[in-house]
């Protein structure tokens, strides 16, 4: 498995080493995602997240090379509220909601 360009990923870690989410790398395009793997959307001015879209990963076939993992973001968008990277209860907006 492999993924289409080359990606460098950095660990956010509060105080105490416990992981609170991670940036990913691509050239030059930066993606923040929460602890739990969603795509964060809307940060605060301070920039803690405040919403996130839930991510999937869909393995896509080569002929004769490995398939390439390719990054889909859903419609779901999952609210945090002010700091919450990974709240033990996030909204989950449904589709068209």
């Amino acid at each position: 498995m492999t993924s289409r360009r080359p990606t460098r990923t950095r660990a956010a870690l509060d105080a105490s080493g416990t992981l609170l989410g991670w940036t990913r790398f691509r050239g030059q395009a930066k993606e923040a995602f929460t602890v739990d793997g969603n795509l964060i959307t809307k940060s605060d001015a301070q920039g803690r997240p405040l919403d996130a879209r839930k991510v999937r990963y869909v393995a896509k076939p080569r002929p004769n090379l490995p398939p390439i993992l390719e990054q889909q973001v859903t419609d779901e968008v999952v609210r945090l509220g002010v700091g919450g990277l990974s709240p033990a209860n996030p909204i989950v907006v449904p589709r068209g909601g």
